[in-house]
């Protein structure tokens, strides 16, 4: 077909051509097929259907593992009606409680469970190995970055991962963006907030352990996790306060990445809310106490 064809056909709303049935059609059925393979596998090995992952895993990046059930539905594109049966199925196994919402009477939230927490991570291994077997891994990496961008000109912000566009006879120019946060920027970040000097030696093996983690915190499938299992090698009896602190103020941050120029006494006392809804335990109740922060 003619290029002079191929744009009347688009501009007069007529017949699909074979190039425009076929990348229609192709990302339909791509797409049907992907999930339901991924929902199959996640339910035969961990009796979660795909649904239920997506909702442990906003609930699980969430700030005290708590999120409204309005916004929940949103993020995971179900109607309120289909979220809060599946909230239900959820309750019922003991992986999400549903809750009041403290600062409307009206709503509730839905909060992940230990138990949650930890069918999560078990499905997040099997899930994230699917996803590469059966769509990642069929393309080279400029292919992905394509996609992306593809994606982002179909959706703004679709991707959620930041991406710079590229210059390419392919692709239009898109706005520049700033510059993602990085794991390593939150947690060098955090540390400035919690011990400026980085005088502890827990602090100087923080710095160490995240200096070359580059990547931005978007691209992350579940940057808390990330977090916690790094933090957990360094101090696994959570004894350390300055330790823990540095671990709430990068995992707010990884979720409030807007937030990095705050005053360390205002992260303090956002991050150590956002964590522990106003009760630390008492080491970093007394931390926070030395430093005059009010969580």
């Amino acid at each position: 077909m003619s290029a002079t064809t191929f744009e009347k056909g688009r501009a007069s709303g007529g017949a699909l051509a074979r190039e425009e049935l076929a990348a229609w059609r192709g990302f339909l059925r791509a797409h049907a097929a992907v999930t339901r393979q991924l929902d199959s596998e996640l339910v035969e090995r961990h009796g979660l259907s795909l649904s239920s992952y997506e909702v442990l895993l906003y609930l699980s990046a969430a700030p005290a593992g708590s999120m409204r059930m309005s916004e929940l539905a949103d993020s995971v594109l179900l109607s309120r009606s289909g979220l809060t049966r599946l909230v239900d199925r959820l309750e019922r196994d003991a992986l999400a409680k549903r809750e009041a919402c403290p600062s409307d009477a009206r709503g509730s939230n839905a909060r992940i469970t230990p138990a949650g927490r930890e069918a999560f991570a078990a499905a997040r291994r099997t899930h994230l190995s699917g996803v590469r077997e059966r769509f990642l891994g069929r393309f080279s990496e400029a292919e992905l970055v394509a996609l992306g961008e593809l994606w982002e000109r179909i959706e703004p912000g679709a991707t959620g991962c930041g991406l710079a566009p590229r210059q390419s006879r392919y692709l239009n120019p898109m706005p520049t963006e700033p510059a993602p946060l990085t794991l390593a920027a939150a947690v060098r970040r955090a540390v400035g907030a919690c011990d400026p000097a980085a005088e502890t030696s827990a602090s100087a093996e923080v710095l160490e352990r995240f200096e070359d983690r580059d990547e931005p915190i978007a691209s992350l499938e579940d940057p808390e996790v990330d977090l916690a299992e790094a933090f957990g090698a360094i101090d696994p009896q959570e004894e350390d306060a300055t330790v823990q602190m540095i671990r709430v103020v990068a995992t707010y941050l990884a979720f409030r990445r807007d937030q990095t120029t705050d005053s360390d006494g205002d992260l303090l006392r956002l991050a150590a809310r956002a964590e522990y809804d106003g009760s630390p335990p008492e080491p970093v109740r007394a931390w926070l106490e030395e430093r005059e922060v009010r969580p």
